[in-house]
């Protein structure tokens, strides 16, 4: 049996999507380069850096490792 660890969007994410994009269409040029501007900031800043942390905590949390010595517990 092969399993697939396949991200999917929940119904409410989908909802919340059109929700979105039916805002969009309403926006002038100003606003929609102030979201534009704030969604690119938690693209590629915010996001990374959550990943990574989330990435830390887990290696924690698996390893038995102790990240500040080194030291097996």
């Amino acid at each position: 049996m092969t399993m697939t660890n396949n991200l999917e969007p929940s119904v409410g994410d989908q909802l919340r999507y059109a929700q979105f994009i039916k805002g969009i269409e309403r926006l002038n040029h100003d606003e929609l380069k102030d979201v534009v501007t704030e969604l690119a900031r938690l693209a590629l800043v915010l996001q990374p850096a959550a990943i990574r942390w989330a990435a830390y905590e887990a290696a924690q949390n698996l390893g038995g490792m102790d990240a500040k010595t080194g030291w097996f517990e």
